[in-house]
């Protein structure tokens, strides 16, 4: 494939493993972390890491950051900050034939996006226009989607309003984990990219429509959850769903160290219900909560990133 490429996004993954692999990338491009409030925290937890990396570079092959994936790859680096004022001249210089992102913390601006001739794209993981927004996993398993799906679109001036090019559905079972999702981001997406790299001169352009069918798919911290969850409303079935879908993610904090694990969920005699939404202890690390039909039992288990961040 002879088109040049630039991709934009955030962290080392499979897209851009795979780019890297099949196709003619020029320039890969790392967008910042959306918030950064507290650099002094940020430096505190790279330092603490840092030595732990270090020896496991020394006995592994593995690459932990893109700068230094893009470094061994011979591929020019940029970091992209909301204030890189050179980014457009750093685009400019490599005359992309296309953009591709993947994963963004923030939206690109039109002197930036119409600089290839072919335009800027980018793979959201949603059916959209549904779950237009930064965090679109999250509320399709709040929303008990029994489908999921991906779509690649064009980029313009709103947030995921693009022509949309492709999309990819598939099923989002009862207790579907997150990494499950994004594996079937990765291996959909990767396929989708790459037919569309093979097309890029005359590739399909679905207009949206103006509104979606769905709230923003705004960006949720895990202290918000427990709070969202309507407790005596929703099945046992859907609130389990919900606690697997986000597990190891945005996991139910407990205390200033601890998380909530779910276990099981079972259906219970209305007669045996308790209060929905509260939480009782069962023993040392295990408690239960209740909805309309049923329980969950949750393990509490420490978590080490919750030291760093009080600390």
């Amino acid at each position: 494939m002879d088109a040049k490429i630039i991709v934009i996004t955030m962290g080392l993954n499979d897209i851009v493993k795979n780019l890297v692999e099949k196709t003619n990338v020029v320039g890969i491009i790392e967008c910042a972390p959306r918030k950064q409030k507290n650099r002094m925290l940020n430096k505190f937890i790279r330092e603490t890491f840092a030595f732990s990396l270090k020896v496991k570079e020394k006995f592994s092959k593995n690459i932990f950051t893109l700068q230094k994936f893009s470094k061994k790859k011979g591929i020019p680096y940029f970091y992209m900050t909301k204030n890189s004022s050179d980014l457009e001249n750093w685009i400019q210089s490599k005359n992309p034939d296309l953009i591709i992102i993947y994963s963004m913390s923030m939206l690109l601006k039109k002197n930036i996006f119409e600089i290839p001739k072919y335009g800027t794209i980018n793979l959201h993981p949603s059916l959209l226009p549904k779950y237009r927004g930064p965090n679109p996993i999250f509320w399709q398993y709040y929303f008990f989607e029994k489908k999921g799906g991906i779509t690649l679109h064009y980029i313009d001036e709103g947030e995921d309003t693009g022509d949309i090019i492709y999309q990819k559905s598939f099923d989002i079972y009862l207790g579907m984990g997150v990494e499950k999702f994004r594996r079937n981001v990765v291996e959909y997406g990767s396929k989708l990219i790459l037919k569309a790299i093979e097309n890029f001169d005359s590739l399909p352009r679905l207009k949206q429509p103006k509104e979606s069918p769905t709230p923003r798919a705004r960006n949720i911290n895990s202290y918000e959850i427990w709070d969202l969850i309507s407790w005596n409303n929703w099945t046992i079935k859907r609130v389990f769903h919900l606690f697997k879908g986000i597990e190891g993610w945005l996991d139910i904090p407990y205390g200033n160290f601890y998380v909530l694990k779910p276990l099981i969920y079972e259906r219970v005699p209305r007669s045996n219900l308790k209060t929905p939404g509260r939480l009782y202890k069962l023993d040392r690390d295990k408690f239960e909560v209740f909805a309309k039909d049923g329980r969950i039992i949750l393990s509490k288990e420490f978590d080490f990133k919750r030291i760093i961040i009080k600390g």
